[in-house]
């Protein structure tokens, strides 16, 4: 059955994956989006004829905007890189506990609603030292950044809510797309896209610069994983928290030298700053044995083909 289908942050990464793969399956989207992080890039999903894009700031969503809407996906939140958390701290938290909390009180009116998607964050668990790490319950967690703090406080609303019921919280960890190049702001992007930047500025004959001393671990999640992660959990349950997590770790430093070569034939040239940055994860993998039990869902999207797209799209448009 056809749905009508709210998403905001629809021109985002995660949004605009979403819009497009809704709208193959033969869905209506609404799209809400203030495009202040990418600005007027246009989108592959735009001139679908099932698509409406409504261009305002999710503060000022009301009853009339989502009142025939069957699904509501919640992507819309002020992000950034871990430097820019870090020196803008009161704003982010600000900001955010603003948009969760008019999203919020929107969601509870709207008894229309079938289904909610609430994308929280892997960065709830950034003081976890359980790897891969389950969905632990978000009253067993103590995160310190201001944007994780958000992340979790407004899953404890939900759980407190009359939409709890209906809404899925996802924890999706380092979710990587082509669609974040276009992030008008550098030191707000995902760390895959700023070694995108260096790696195809170098030529392939000159060394980059690397934040940390590299050791970082990380696990990316490929967009296409997240959106089936998405489509599966809507067909398959009413309610509840799962991680959506990538399978393969590996370290930042042996991410820069991949994607290097993926790129290049020659020797990677990577240095480190060695520099201790406050509040950076020195390793993040989730567990998603509840994702895989209830919907099904396991990553199998390749990584070395997303991040070949990611640098070919650089060196184009970036």
């Amino acid at each position: 059955m056809q749905k009508t289908i709210g998403i905001t942050g629809s021109q985002g990464l995660i949004g605009s994956c979403l819009c497009s793969h809704f709208l193959a399956k033969g869905h209506t989207v609404i799209g809400i989006d203030n495009l202040s992080r990418y600005g007027e890039v246009e989108r592959n999903h735009d001139h679908e004829k099932n698509f409406t894009l409504l261009k305002l700031d999710v503060r000022e969503l009301k009853e009339e905007h989502i009142q025939n809407i069957d699904v509501f996906i919640h992507c819309a939140y002020e992000s950034g890189g871990i430097n820019w958390w870090n020196h803008h701290e009161n704003e982010y938290y600000d900001r955010n506990r603003n948009i969760s909390k008019h999203i919020l009180n929107l969601l509870s009116v709207q008894s229309g609603i079938e289904k909610i998607v609430w994308f929280s964050s892997s960065q709830v668990y950034e003081n976890e030292t359980t790897f891969p790490t389950p969905e632990i319950d978000s009253r067993n967690l103590v995160p310190s950044s201001g944007y994780a703090l958000e992340k979790l406080e407004s899953e404890k609303d939900i759980l407190r809510s009359t939409i709890k019921d209906k809404t899925i919280i996802i924890r999706a960890f380092n979710v990587i797309g082509k669609e974040e190049i276009y992030c008008k702001v550098s030191t707000r992007g995902h760390v895959v896209i700023d070694l995108a930047k260096k790696i195809i500025g170098s030529n392939g004959n000159t060394s980059i610069m690397i934040q940390g001393d590299g050791q970082q671990i990380r696990t990316l999640t490929t967009s296409s994983d997240l959106v089936e992660a998405v489509n599966r959990l809507l067909e398959k349950v009413s309610n509840g928290t799962y991680n959506v997590c990538g399978s393969e770790e590996m370290t930042i430093l042996e991410l820069a030298k991949m994607m290097w070569s993926l790129h290049y034939h020659s020797v990677p040239m990577i240095n480190c700053k060695n520099n201790a940055v406050m509040r950076d994860v020195k390793r993040r993998i989730g567990l998603t044995k509840k994702l895989f039990d209830d919907a099904g869902w396991f990553a199998e999207n390749n990584l070395s083909s997303i991040l070949k797209e990611i640098l070919n799209e650089t060196l184009v448009n970036g």
